[in-house]
């Protein structure tokens, strides 16, 4: 997070957006004192550097100093209540064309290295807003059965280049009440695949978007996928133990990790299926991290 006045400036001279044509301006004209695309750009700079409350920006914006706003196209500090009236009636159409903008131009720059020699694209759910105290229209709302407090949350399901260094996020799909991962990510791939395909060739996600559907959509987009299945889903977790069975071999790598308030163990395995191509298995297990490292 940004905590002086020069690591702001710094920020700043990184922010270098080229917004896309679709990207309005839904303020009305005689409101306006700063720029429209660069209140947009101030809140890239900000929310990167981990200020995502509006008067957490405001204060970003004063750090910045006069250079750096001027570089930004602000005329002074950005109050809280300014930005809150542009993003209450923003639009997010043109948002994704600019991302797609960014990336192609980074790419062109050499601004990416990649970490691993395939290309990978992550997808995983991420919560973006919870509260007990206010709703949204869509939010998710679930109840506690010991308190009966009723709590709101917007979820979404992002897309990472997860082999490149700087991890970028290169497309999202807000999950409502009635929709879930599993079925977000399809529509979800289709679109990166479309925008970003010629950047990755492995597809990897979590035990909630394992399914037969999601796996064959990876493969009529031409790419490979590596699926996590875990006991949450007891009767595809089973299958695979019992079509594992005897066939794990010689453990290949180890790795534990501390994840509320337990170890989880996990290894990787190389077995030889039927056709004789490799084929990597990963099992896991949890132990509380009072008690014996076992494995199961």
């Amino acid at each position: 997070m940004v905590v002086t006045e020069a690591q702001a400036r710094r920020m700043a001279r990184g922010v270098d957006v080229e917004w896309d044509e679709g990207v309005e301006d839904p303020r009305a004209a005689w409101s306006q004192r700063h720029a429209h695309q660069s209140m947009l750009s101030l809140l890239v700079g900000a929310f990167a550097a981990g200020r995502v409350q509006l008067r957490r920006v405001e204060d970003f914006s004063a750090e910045l100093g006069a250079r750096a706003r001027r570089r930004l196209g602000l005329k002074g500090r950005v109050s809280d209540t300014a930005l809150w009236n542009l993003l209450a009636r923003q639009s997010a159409a043109g948002f994704r064309e600019t991302v797609v903008r960014w990336f192609r131009r980074a790419v062109e720059a050499k601004e990416f290295t990649r970490t691993f020699p395939l290309g990978v694209l992550s997808f995983d759910g991420k919560s973006l807003w919870t509260s007990s105290s206010a709703q949204v229209e869509g939010a998710k709302q679930s109840v506690d059965e010991k308190t009966g407090v009723v709590s709101s949350s917007l979820m979404a399901l992002s897309a990472v280049l997860t082999s490149y260094t700087s991890q970028p996020c290169v497309d999202l799909e807000m999950l409502g009440a009635k929709s879930a991962e599993t079925v977000a990510f399809r529509p979800l791939l289709d679109r990166v695949c479309a925008a970003f395909g010629a950047h990755f060739s492995v597809v990897t996600a979590d035990a909630a978007m394992t399914n037969i559907e999601n796996a064959l959509a990876v493969r009529r987009n031409g790419k490979d996928y590596l699926f996590a299945l875990k006991g949450n889903q007891p009767l595809l977790h089973q299958q695979a133990m019992d079509a594992f069975e005897g066939l794990a071999g010689k453990a290949r790598a180890h790795t534990a990790e501390l994840r509320e308030g337990a170890t989880l163990f996990r290894e990787l395995h190389i077995i030889s299926p039927v056709r004789g191509e490799p084929r990597a298995s990963t099992g896991e297990s949890r132990t509380a991290t009072t008690g014996p490292a076992t494995w199961r």
